[in-house]
């Protein structure tokens, strides 16, 4: 009768309702634990949603800017290639004024030219008979 005893001495039932309040009280933690990690798990992908969002407007910033970027390289390079051919034309220019100084020129007609000179392969001669003999100081001398 030692087990009747213990059940009607009110330890059973002690022991009982604390083992019931625990389950009670493990099972409602567990439910909670359950609750909270849903719930972080929401803020998680809201936080994911947004980190993306934010990586969109970011890359489409970045886009953005790569664009007008490469706009203002195409027209300073449009300018430097105008300006650039403008300089080569300046040197071609130059360059062809310092080889017509530098060579010599040819002389149109061949032979003799009407003044009594002779024109041989761009050089002009003048002929011995367009020079006097007599001496050139006294005729000098003989001017008044």
């Amino acid at each position: 009768m030692a087990g009747m005893e213990f059940l009607a001495n009110g330890d059973f039932w002690t022991i009982v309702a604390v083992v019931v309040s625990a389950l009670g009280v493990y099972g409602a933690e567990k439910a909670d634990r359950r609750r909270e990690r849903r719930e972080a798990e929401k803020r998680r992908e809201g936080g994911e949603r947004r980190l993306a969002e934010q990586i969109s407007a970011q890359k489409q910033e970045l886009g953005r800017r790569i664009d007008r970027m490469e706009d203002r390289f195409d027209e300073n390079h449009r300018v430097v290639t105008a300006g650039l051919a403008e300089l080569k034309a300046a040197v071609g220019a130059l360059s062809t004024k310092v080889d017509e100084r530098s060579r010599p020129r040819r002389l149109d007609g061949a032979g003799r030219s009407n003044a009594g000179t002779d024109v041989v392969a761009g050089a002009v001669r003048e002929t011995p008979d367009r020079y006097s003999t007599e001496d050139p100081k006294g005729k000098a001398e003989e001017m008044p």
